[in-house]
C-alpha cells in the first residue's frame, strides 16, 4: 500500500512541474530566437555576396538591379532608393 499524501506534498510536486514546464518554455523561446538571428545573419551574408558579384558581372549587376526595381513593398523599396551598387 502506498503511504498517505498530504495536500502539501501535491502542492509542492505541482510547483515543480509547473517551474519545469515554464523552464522549457524558455528553452524553445530562446532556441526559436537563435534560429531568426541565424536566419537573419544567412540573409547579410548572402545579400554582401550577391552585391560582390554584382559588382563583378554585368549580367548578375542587371539582374539585381530589375529585382530591386520589382519590390513591390514600399516600405522595402524605400531603404533602396538613391542607392546604387557603386556604393558599396
Amino acid at each position: 500500500m502506498a503511504g498517505r499524501v498530504s495536500q502539501e506534498q501535491i502542492d509542492k510536486v505541482r510547483l515543480k512541474a509547473a517551474q519545469a514546464l515554464e523552464r522549457a518554455r524558455k528553452m524553445e523561446r530562446s532556441l526559436s530566437q537563435q534560429g531568426r538571428k541565424d536566419d537573419a545573419r544567412r540573409k547579410i551574408i548572402a545579400g554582401a555576396l550577391l552585391f560582390e558579384w554584382a559588382k563583378a558581372d554585368p549580367v548578375i549587376a542587371a539582374r539585381l538591379k530589375q529585382a530591386i526595381d520589382d519590390i513591390a513593398r514600399p516600405l522595402d523599396a524605400r531603404v533602396f532608393e538613391g542607392w546604387s551598387l557603386d556604393d558599396q
